[in-house]
């Protein structure tokens, strides 16, 4: 099948924002809660911050796979280019964004530690591992 690479570029491109603004939001919020229990600069935060990004990786990527599948009538491997750039960007859109925050709050080496895991968990949770998995759902 034909379909129109621009339309499908564009489209996964204005997704970006929305992911920027989502983890933003996500990671504001989670310190502002942490910050009134007294447990901002803690391990606590950092487990969060994995699972804001983790989620957000696979929410993301399961909505530009859902309308990259509709719009071209399946998982052609032209369309599977242009979905794994996108799913790259957001994972490094979501890193920059977590790592930048650990790194503010100043948590040290177990910061450094912990965001090595959680850019563990990122890739394992790629859009080829994460495309393989649920199509044998």
């Amino acid at each position: 099948m034909v379909f129109d690479t621009d339309y499908l570029g564009r489209s996964l491109d204005n997704r970006l924002p929305d992911v920027h603004e989502a983890v933003t939001r996500e990671v504001k919020a989670l310190q502002n809660k942490h910050a009134a229990a007294g447990r901002l600069k803690s391990g606590a935060t950092l487990i969060a911050f994995e699972d804001i990004a983790t989620n957000l990786l696979k929410s993301t990527i399961t909505d530009a796979s859902k309308f990259t599948f509709e719009f071209t009538g399946g998982h052609e491997p032209g369309a599977l280019v242009y979905l794994k750039n996108f799913a790259d960007r957001v994972q490094h859109l979501i890193w920059a964004e977590i790592t930048e925050k650990a790194e503010r709050l100043g948590l040290g080496e177990v910061s450094t530690n912990h965001l090595e895991k959680v850019r563990g968990k990122l890739d394992r949770a790629s859009f080829g591992r994460f495309l393989t998995r649920d199509a044998r759902e």
